[in-house]
């Protein structure tokens, strides 16, 4: 091989350097020091979170996170994760993709914390579980859990069994070192009076147990209020057919009408008929 001047010939990563000298001719080997992974630059770390931003484009987008106060930092996280599940990314503490999908979603103070978290981190850390300990750290709330328990003791069922259960789950699989009994009875608890009563008659040791007490209740009971609702109009549709015809405008009236909303003038109209008459 034909050198020049004194030359330095370097691979990616060699395990030593290879040195010609231009008037002998003899070659020599030095060993070269451990190679270290520079750190990435603000500049590259950007380029990276907008090529994962082009990348995601066309897929299920991840939901953003500001690193504002009130933000639940742990559903986000959550949210990432079945994002990346929907694209066909695997989750694992060791994953050094996901860190990176995270950071693509972060905007304003969040952006700038991950920015300078990538930068003074050791490329072997840049990994899924560690990334979720700092970001817990840096953005969950000190009193998080104790706020999360207060939330579930105060959830109360308003409306079906399917948003109860869905808004009880949300809250309990984020509580930490709650016991299944405690899960059980905070759950009932918050079911509405009848319902209630039921699952704990039914004595249940685990919270999906419970969960099915209710549901089996209240699709019972719907069923036969659905009957008994169809009853009363099938009761007062007879009582319509055997008012005298001057008065049946008024009945279309007053079956539109609830007991609890009937307005008395509506029956002084017609002085004949009286909720006795109507069945009502």
């Amino acid at each position: 091989m034909n050198c020049g001047s004194s030359t330095l010939r370097l691979a990616r990563r060699p395990p030593s350097i290879r040195l010609c000298n231009r008037y002998t001719g003899s070659t020599c080997w030095s060993q070269q020091p451990d190679y270290k992974e520079p750190m990435p630059t603000n500049a590259q770390l950007q380029a990276e979170i907008n090529r994962l931003n082009q990348a995601m484009a066309g897929r299920t987008r991840v939901p953003k996170f500001t690193g504002k106060r009130g933000e639940d930092v742990r559903e986000w996280l959550f949210q990432i994760e079945n994002a990346c599940r929907i694209n066909g990314i695997p989750i694992e503490d060791a994953s050094a993709r996901l860190p990176g999908i995270a950071g693509s979603a972060m905007e304003k103070l969040a952006s700038d914390w991950f920015l300078h978290l990538s930068s003074t981190t050791r490329s072997e850390e840049h990994t899924w579980g560690i990334f979720r300990e700092h970001v817990l750290q840096h953005f969950e709330a000190s009193n998080y859990q104790a706020v999360l328990r207060e939330k579930l003791q105060q959830l109360k069922q308003t409306a079906g069994m399917e948003t109860y259960n869905g808004e009880y789950s949300a809250l309990i699989f984020r509580v930490e070192g709650i016991s299944v009994l405690d899960q059980v009875l905070n759950y009932a608890n918050g079911l509405k009076p009848r319902t209630r009563s039921y699952a704990k008659l039914g004595n249940p040791e685990t919270l999906s147990a419970a969960m099915d007490l209710a549901i089996k209740y209240e699709v019972t009971h719907f069923v036969d209020d659905v009957r008994y609702r169809q009853s009363l109009q099938d009761k007062r549709k007879i009582s319509a057919d055997q008012v005298p015809k001057q008065y049946k405008p008024y009945i279309s009236v007053v079956n539109d009408c609830s007991s609890r909303d009937l307005n008395p003038s509506i029956l002084k109209a017609a002085p004949a008929i009286t909720a006795r008459n109507l069945d009502i």
